[in-house]
């Protein structure tokens, strides 16, 4: 029995006191829950302004949606893709974004997806920051002080969902990284994280994004790639090589979809560009 099997048990029969239990079933590839009540998130107002100046444009029409537009359509059509042969990992709506090495714009990829994804009018979005020792994506929503991932992982008598909060934009909710912790290694890898993303990934036509450490920096990333159902690998161009590339993917585990989206491209005029591939990466 995988390690996730022995936690979706524990959280059907019960044994996870910590747990809000609720049937779960798959639908099209979505994850589908029943609940008898629907949990209650404390709102939150996001700088758009603040986040637009380091390069995180959420405006309807501005270029960067446009550009996200496209990047986040093949991860949508995985979306139908069921993986329940791969019982190491979840389904493809967890989905983590990682990079190889710190400053290739991992964090303001996840950010601008997130936005991108919660338009859809099929889907919610969760947004967790993963990368618990930097926490980057807290900081810059400014979150930087809400107890959050780490907290949970941490006290396993809180429910899950209460750190939870709910954006100004109704269909993006946000999970920051929370209290700083040393051992986020075994955090990340422990049972505990494995219930918490089992109840995450109950909600109705949830997507959970995951802004995740960089590959060949820290340990942290394999355990949350490991999990997943898709990975995004955010690439530099002029710094990230090849080697590089060929060293994150054989470091990600499962039979899964796995895209490559190249950032800080430049176009024809001299600006900076999204451009991206997807394709499928097998062990």
């Amino acid at each position: 029995m995988s390690i996730i099997e022995k936690a979706v048990g524990n959280i059907a029969t019960g044994a996870s006191t910590n747990m809000h239990v609720g049937v779960g079933r798959r639908v099209n590839g979505k994850a589908m829950r029943k609940n008898n009540a629907m949990p209650s998130y404390k709102t939150v107002e996001i700088d758009r302004v603040a986040l637009k100046s380091h390069g995180v444009d959420w405006e309807k029409g501005s270029a960067t949606l446009q550009e996200f537009k496209r990047i986040k359509r093949p991860l949508l059509n995985n979306l139908l893709v069921h993986n329940d042969a791969n019982t190491e990992s979840f389904g493809t709506n967890f989905i983590v974004v990682t990079s190889a090495v710190p400053g290739e714009g991992k964090t303001h990829t996840s950010l601008n997806l997130a936005m991108s994804l919660s338009y859809e009018r099929d889907y919610d979005v969760l947004f967790v920051d993963g990368d618990t020792i930097k926490r980057d994506a807290s900081l810059l929503l400014g979150l930087g002080e809400h107890p959050g991932l780490n907290d949970l992982l941490i006290d396993h008598t809180a429910p899950i969902d209460s750190h939870i909060l709910q954006t100004d934009l109704n269909k993006l909710k946000v999970l920051p990284a929370g209290t700083f912790s040393d051992n986020s290694c075994e955090l990340l890898s422990s049972e505990r994280m494995i219930e918490i993303l089992s109840q995450l990934l109950k909600a109705e036509n949830r997507i959970v994004l995951f802004d995740a450490p960089p590959m060949l920096a820290t340990v942290e990333a394999s355990v949350l790639t490991r999990l997943a159902g898709q990975v995004m690998v955010v690439t530099e161009a002029a710094k990230t090589s090849q080697a590089m590339v060929h060293s994150v993917l054989e470091q990600i585990e499962g039979d899964k979809p796995v895209g490559m989206v190249l950032n800080k491209s430049k176009r024809a005029h001299g600006e900076e560009d999204y451009s991206s591939y997807y394709d499928y990466y097998r062990q």
